[in-house]
């Protein structure tokens, strides 16, 4: 295990370093290509976006002082004045346009780009100005920006930072990243020409440590000052422990099983609705997750905008294994694939998730592949190769609109899993397009009452974010889009 090296205290205007652990870092310095939550709240420290969310999920201003729409198409953004990159470069207008563009480029390899291909084209009329003019009229934007990119990049230096692999990381926010070793460790040191404020620590160190075990006992050992993605199975005895607080946050994540239309079988409306009525949803979210979890009552989490409550699934096995029969089920073996250790308690319910359905007369094979290797398979493009059945995984959502959610998973044209229907297909672009907050809801509500009924997932349960604090450390929370503040403008914490 890498040990952490311990806090400095504060005398006088000796700043202390804060240590902190967490299961998953960065795969990039550059935030245009990372995708992780735990790798983003990293680089959040380093870079900034234009907006964030709060701990109530409303949109405010960071590196954009104010924003408005001129047309149903064009949202004009005020930049602040004064900032400056840790190279020295201004922040400008072309800044932002840079960074922009260099994601929805259509050879781009950012994660998420299709998070802004609803951008036509990006005008800077001033330095401080920028426009951003859609192809169709997007809701979700303002959310999107505030997710995607996670910060801006000098368009002086952008190319190098390329070429160099993105080892380097040249942000706008209160730490430089002064250390980059993928899967290890992360260190920041202040930015003493922040433009916001003074920022409270010397330095930050993440320690990227994988194993569940050794988190515990860094945090335990007072090592780490926050530990992240806690075992439910260790949270009493942890919250028994005098200078250890355990953190259950709501997030916006909804936990599933997706199916892969491919087999016939899996196409048939009677077999997914015989799985959906054989997993028991209480055992899973009481038994497994101690109850921190909640059963999902519908495919958008409560931490949503236009959430609905629907009508939760009666656990009867009895009724699945006759829709197995009226379905022509003929015992054909049914790839199960999870990922582990990127999810509570993940590879636990994985093989319970395989138990039930087995018991209600399903033929399960079941894989449960190391994280990356799973998100590899998972996410690989239609035309690939792929084995799997049906997926077991979350999707959480950073940006506080329900698009970003249904969009990638059940859009035909977008989805990776082979699914169609029209209905879905003209409900989440009609989402997208009205800026009708009213009308939304109207269209959510109606789009997550189909979805329920058709599955294409079996919707499971809404995942908290679970994290062990060291009482020293004052001012620590999350937010539902689970991102990790220690000292931004979203959070700031101190250590005593």
């Amino acid at each position: 295990m890498l040990l952490l090296t311990c806090q400095v205290s504060a005398q006088g205007d000796v700043k202390p370093e804060l240590n902190v652990a967490l299961s998953v870092g960065p795969a990039s310095a550059d935030p245009r290509f990372d995708n992780s939550f735990a790798g983003n709240s990293v680089l959040r420290h380093v870079y900034e976006p234009l907006f964030y969310h709060d701990a109530e999920g409303n949109l405010q201003p960071w590196l954009a002082r104010s924003w408005r729409y001129i047309d149903e198409r064009t949202l004009e953004i005020v930049l602040q004045e004064g900032v400056v990159f840790h190279n020295g470069e201004p922040f400008t207008s072309e800044s932002v346009k840079y960074t922009i563009e260099s994601i929805i480029d259509p050879d781009s390899q950012a994660t998420n780009r299709a998070a802004l291909t609803v951008i036509e084209r990006i005008e800077t009329p001033d330095p401080h100005t920028v426009r951003i003019v859609t192809s169709q009229p997007s809701r979700p934007l303002l959310g999107n920006l505030a997710f995607q990119p996670v910060g801006f990049l000098p368009p002086a230096s952008g190319n190098a930072i390329d070429q160099r692999s993105a080892s380097e990381a040249i942000g706008t926010g209160p730490y430089r990243m002064v250390e980059f070793e993928p899967g290890e460790r992360v260190v920041l040191e202040e930015n003493e020409d922040y433009w916001a404020f003074d920022p409270a620590y010397s330095r930050i160190v993440f320690d990227i440590i994988s194993d569940a075990g050794a988190r515990i006992a860094a945090v335990e050992a007072e090592q780490a000052m926050m530990i992240n993605n806690v075992s439910v199975d260790q949270a009493a005895r942890l919250q028994a422990i005098p200078h250890l607080e355990v953190v259950s946050t709501e997030t916006a994540r909804t936990m599933f099983l997706m199916f892969r239309f491919d087999k016939d079988i899996v196409k048939n409306d009677l077999f997914r609705h015989a799985l959906n009525v054989a997993i028991n949803r209480d055992v899973i979210v009481d038994v497994i997750l101690g109850g921190y979890a909640e059963v999902a009552t519908s495919p958008v989490p409560p931490a949503l905008f236009a959430h609905t409550e629907l009508n939760v699934p009666e656990f009867d096995v009895d009724e699945a294994r006759r829709l197995l029969t009226e379905a022509g089920y003929d015992g054909e073996p049914i790839e199960l694939i999870a990922g582990s250790g990127r999810h509570l308690m993940d590879r636990l319910i994985a093989q319970a998730l395989a138990g039930l359905l087995e018991a209600a007369g399903v033929t399960v094979d079941l894989r449960i592949l190391e994280w990356g290797q799973f998100a590899n398979e998972t996410w690989a493009s239609a035309d690939e190769d792929k084995s799997w059945d049906i997926a077991f995984f979350g999707w959480g959502v950073a940006t506080g609109d329900p698009d970003w959610f249904l969009r990638p998973n059940f859009h035909s044209e977008i989805s990776n899993f082979g699914y169609a229907n029209e209905s879905v297909d003209d409900l989440i672009e009609r989402g997208q397009a009205t800026l009708d907050e009213s009308e939304a809801r109207e269209i959510y509500r109606q789009l997550q009452e189909v979805l329920w009924e058709d599955l294409p997932a079996l919707f499971l349960y809404y995942q908290p974010q679970l994290d062990v604090v060291n009482t020293r450390l004052h001012g620590y929370a999350t937010t539902p889009d689970e991102y990790m503040y220690f000292d931004t403008l979203v959070n700031r914490t101190r250590l005593e």
